[in-house]
């Protein structure tokens, strides 16, 4: 009988609708190191389709060991917070009470791997991505070993996160050199299987260092052992980020962990478009969505609002394709 290591989820979730936790962060917001981009609404916002999340992890991935939901809130009514598959994790369960509170997602992300009872291997989500079919394991760790999209990127100064991606090339060419990382995987780096980012690879391979990394927006498939290192030879720059209540142009962001299984050599190439897809949700675009949603078109999916008008109307189209898709209530929910 074979024998598999267990994989465990990981999804953090944010109510924006709990006054108590609205009002400390307005307190917070005096901060004058504090962006208006970090501090966004829509860095907060709750589609409200947690329910939904919940039923496609347990009709689509029975496979998944543990659910770890880490939350600063209190929990939805209709969770079943005694489900032997969930364990809600509180903020001061994992990281540290001098960096508390927190109302940097890139603070609790830098963090996980401090979580008890974590598996090895895990899967990080935000509340906004999700699996649509059914996926074994090997989607997110074929062949035993996280999957990664090894494709480079030109990256650029810009808006917040675009910083934050830059602050983790910065401390990948500290510790690793470019021609080395590609030589070794090089049939990898240079796969047909990445399709168009087959001729990204190659046009980037000229710099001496690495220049930024494809960022694919989707659940990262993730080492607690990749963490320990990269706190070993980046704690002062994660410290750093520690120190922010809300997002700021020297963080670090949870890719870096992802970036360092790259140049390490510890992962298992797959086909970005298989793997899943990103949808930036607007007016234009959320037809495509609703349809995939109900469709169940790709395996997994991201849903990012960013600064969206008509949130109300959006929401309500993006939950009765949910509720189409998964209309059976799931052994998370309560029965009232």
């Amino acid at each position: 009988m074979t024998t598999f290591e267990p994989i465990d989820f990981v999804v953090t979730w944010v109510d924006d609708d709990d006054l108590e936790w609205r009002e400390m962060k307005n307190a917070y917001l005096g901060d004058r190191r504090t962006t208006r981009e970090g501090a966004s609404e829509s860095r907060f916002r709750d589609w409200g389709a947690l329910r939904y999340w919940f039923r496609a992890i347990e009709e689509n991935c029975e496979w998944v060991r543990k659910i770890f939901l880490v939350t600063v809130n209190p929990l939805p009514s209709w969770l079943k917070s005694q489900h032997p598959k969930l364990v809600v994790v509180h903020h001061e369960q994992f990281i540290p009470g001098e960096y508390l509170p927190t109302f940097n997602s890139r603070v609790i992300e830098i963090y996980l791997h401090r979580i008890p009872d974590l598996s090895e291997k895990f899967v990080y989500f935000n509340d906004d991505m999700y699996v649509l079919n059914q996926i074994d394991r090997n989607h997110f760790f074929p062949k035993g070993r996280p999957a990664a999209i090894p494709v480079m990127n030109a990256l650029s100064v810009g808006d917040n996160i675009s910083h934050a991606m830059l602050n983790n090339i910065r401390v990948i060419n500290e510790n690793f050199n470019k021609r080395i990382v590609i030589k070794r995987r090089l049939f990898d780096w240079f796969s047909l299987r990445l399709g168009h980012h087959f001729i990204q690879n190659i046009a980037l391979l000229p710099w001496h260092r690495f220049t930024g990394f494809h960022n694919h927006h989707l659940p990262l498939a993730l080492l607690k052992s990749t963490y320990s290192t990269v706190w070993n030879f980046a704690s002062d720059e994660l410290k750093l980020t520690s120190e922010s209540k809300f997002r700021q142009f020297h963080d670090i962001n949870p890719f870096l962990f992802y970036y360092w299984q790259l140049c390490s050599g510890v992962f298992t190439t797959v086909q970005p478009s298989s793997y899943g897809r990103y949808f930036q949700t607007d007016k234009t675009s959320v037809n495509d969505l609703t349809q995939t949603i109900r469709e169940g078109k790709e395996r997994v999916i991201c849903i990012n609002d960013g600064e969206v008008e008509d949130y109300e109307s959006l929401s309500d189209q993006i939950e009765e394709a949910f509720l189409k898709r998964f209309p059976n209530a799931s052994s998370f929910e309560t029965s009232n």
